[in-house]
């Protein structure tokens, strides 16, 4: 029986074998790159730390998603940025 699967083992790599060589190398190249690289893209958006702690998750820390707006300071006007930093 071992000597059986042994056997059936050495078969199956031998068949393997044949397959590999019947392939071109660019149509094997090609196969392992599409088999070994996927993009995958991810949004860029901070999450949530947490801790465990006794059977639960504690919030260490927590992002909420803001509107902001930002201007460039060499672009506004001297009076302007006088008026925004004394509010």
């Amino acid at each position: 029986m071992v000597f059986g699967l042994l056997m059936l083992a050495v078969g199956g790599l031998c068949a393997r074998a044949v397959l590999l060589v019947r392939y071109t190398d660019e149509e094997v190249v090609e196969r392992s790159v599409r088999q070994q690289r996927r993009v995958v893209h991810v949004p860029g958006r901070p999450g949530n730390i947490f801790a465990r702690s006794s059977r639960r998750y504690v919030p260490l820390a927590i992002s909420r998603q803001l509107s902001f707006c930002y201007a460039d300071p060499s672009l506004l006007a001297s009076v302007w940025l006088f008026d925004a930093a004394t509010g």
